[in-house]
């Protein structure tokens, strides 16, 4: 009867999605696109920090409008910065994978690519790791999008990185595109480095979330601007009719 009871007992919890969901996925043989558009929900995603005085602010602009993002850390700035990494984890915010030290892994020598994913991906994770929220899915954005099937077959056959999920992209926010006298797409870090206003960046940005109904967006917390942004942006997207969710809500097939 013990025997009996464990088995149902085991099935069960097979069957929970959120268990499902982290022994079924792993990484995929190309980017995740199009990952949550048209649902008039924002996810929001930062990328490459920890960033002394810049993540910290974004941090206290999420905390005043009481929404959660997602944080791609490269593992060797968390390891430079620990006490950021544990406010963003005391704060409920997730945490995903964006390498150890943000290089083209899509780009790979021959003989030395195993090596540099194992350190890159792997090892990155087990820096990071401890700034995760219990129970969160475990997420990986490739630095510059740059990716290649074989990678994906070979972390599928460790442990670790058969319980991914990634790469995953954005919906709004990689891009710059010029329409007429306005921009219809933007880029923070494209903002920046052209010499764009905060309103001039956040135009292209609520242009895009627009057109595609909402979905994940794509900031970084490097520069102070951004934090700037964010802070309009938010109040901006929630008087639209916006609701925000995490990557958690996301469904991935």
């Amino acid at each position: 009867m013990k025997t009996k009871l464990s088995v149902l007992a085991l099935t069960s919890l097979l069957m929970s999605s959120a268990f499902a969901q982290i022994i079924n996925k792993e990484f995929a043989n190309g980017n995740i696109e199009r990952v949550h558009r048209g649902k008039n929900q924002i996810i929001l995603t930062f990328d490459d920090g920890p960033t002394p005085g810049v993540t910290e602010k974004v941090l206290s602009v999420l905390k005043a409008n009481q929404v959660k993002g997602t944080f791609f850390i490269v593992a060797q700035n968390a390891k430079r910065h620990p006490e950021i990494m544990n406010k963003i984890k005391a704060e409920g915010h997730l945490i995903g994978n964006h390498s150890m030290s943000h290089p083209k892994l899509g780009s790979l020598g021959f003989f030395s690519w195993k090596k540099v994913v194992k350190e890159e991906v792997l090892d990155a994770h087990e820096i990071i790791f401890p700034y995760m929220q219990p129970g969160q899915r475990f997420y990986f954005r490739a630095p510059h999008a740059s990716w290649d099937s074989k990678i994906s077959k070979y972390l599928n056959k460790t442990d670790v990185g058969a319980k991914y999920i990634g790469p995953v992209l954005w919906d709004i926010g990689g891009d710059m595109e010029v329409e007429g006298d306005h921009y219809s797409k933007t880029a923070d870090w494209a903002c920046w480095s052209k010499k764009l206003t905060v309103d001039e960046c956040l135009e292209g940005y609520l242009r895009e979330t627009d057109e595609v109904k909402g979905g994940v967006i794509l900031m970084h917390d490097l520069v102070s601007k951004s934090a700037e942004m964010l802070a309009k942006l938010i109040p901006e997207l929630k008087l639209r009719g916006y609701t925000f969710a995490t990557l958690e809500d996301a469904q991935f097939e």
